[in-house]
């Protein structure tokens, strides 16, 4: 499994092409950090694996490693819970110019 296949992987998974390959470098550092790396290889070739996948949904959505010992955030901003929350924002992110706030968001 290398950076490529986790990210086909990812994409496949999770139903999304616009994930981020330096993100996925992190990622799978990190699975193979908790020997997952063989697992993923499994999914990826075809085994049924509901858990990991899960795991892997995780990672993504939240920016976190998926190892429990280790909480790491290998992403904050690219997490893809900012894209499923389009309502707000990562915090400390700037959202537009000053006072931007104070207009009702287009429809």
């Amino acid at each position: 499994m290398d950076v490529e296949g986790f990210l086909a992987l990812s994409q496949k998974t999770l139903r999304k092409e616009d994930l981020f390959e330096d993100v996925a470098a992190k990622m799978l550092k990190a699975f193979a950090d908790i020997d997952r790396k063989d697992d993923l290889t499994a999914l990826a070739e075809g085994a049924e694996d509901q858990a990991l996948s899960n795991e892997i949904a995780a990672a993504w959505y939240s920016g976190v490693s998926p190892d429990p010992d280790d909480l790491e955030v290998l992403t904050y901003t690219d997490a893809l819970m900012w894209q499923a929350m389009d309502y707000t924002k990562p915090m400390a992110y700037c959202g537009g110019p000053m006072g931007y706030w104070a207009d009702p968001p287009e429809s």
